[in-house]
């Protein structure tokens, strides 16, 4: 097999072993070993290798040795030191936003996901409100205009995506509602161009949805 063959499959077991742990397939405390996985995607056991060092390295699993993988279980603490990074980054990013004029068609893009999320509310589409969600989060990270700040946004995004999949099971209709209006305040302020407003709109957001996962996580043992 060439090196550049290699490299292929070892991305293409991070990119499907990553899923499924982000999508909850792999759910917290899952546990396997290296020949099961193997079978399961149909791939040899190197790659799967490599690309399990790699997802390690990002914090989702612990490679233990003669037991296979284990995914990292969700924390309050883990969970609260990711969140507010992703705070701090994305409200620094809002409030760069609203320095900037922007075309129309990039408000129009930010202003489509917001639609996206009300009509999936009303058919409680919630894998569709769930992706319009992280479209809206994408466009506001891409209006500061600083690929390092979306680079490291993102990698915290990726982080949060396994309690994004359990608030999601947990989450009532009126709180996919008061998301869209927080949407909407967000874009609001950077269209203004009020830079508090923004920054300060956009961490209220994510402090919310901290507030909501934490009660999640901690409510059966209240």
């Amino acid at each position: 097999m060439t090196e550049q063959a290699t490299m292929h499959r070892t991305f293409a077991a991070y990119s499907k072993m990553k899923n499924f742990i982000l999508s909850g397939e792999w759910p917290p405390g899952f546990q396997a070993f290296e020949p099961e996985i193997a079978t399961q995607l149909g791939m040899s056991r190197t790659p799967i290798r490599q690309a399990l060092i790699k997802i390690e390295a990002e914090g989702l699993i612990r490679i233990v040795p003669r037991r296979g993988i284990y995914v990292i279980p969700l924390s309050i603490e883990n969970v609260s030191h990711v969140y507010h990074v992703l705070i701090a980054l994305e409200s620094m990013a809002a409030e760069l936003a609203a320095k900037l004029n922007h075309s129309k068609s990039a408000i129009k893009l930010v202003t489509r996901s917001i639609q996206q999320m009300e009509k999936a509310a009303s058919a409680r589409d919630i894998m569709s409100w769930s992706a319009a969600d992280s479209a809206f989060h994408d466009s506001i990270l891409h209006l500061a205009d600083n690929p390092y700040l979306v680079e490291m946004a993102k990698t915290f995004r990726d982080r949060i995506q396994q309690v994004k999949a359990l608030q999601l099971r947990f989450q009532p209709d009126a709180m996919l509602l008061r998301s869209i209006k927080e949407h909407r305040g967000i874009l609001d302020a950077i269209t203004r161009r009020d830079e508090q407003a923004a920054s300060f709109r956009a961490r209220e957001h994510r402090l919310g949805g901290l507030q909501m996962i934490t009660d999640i996580i901690e409510g059966p043992q209240r």
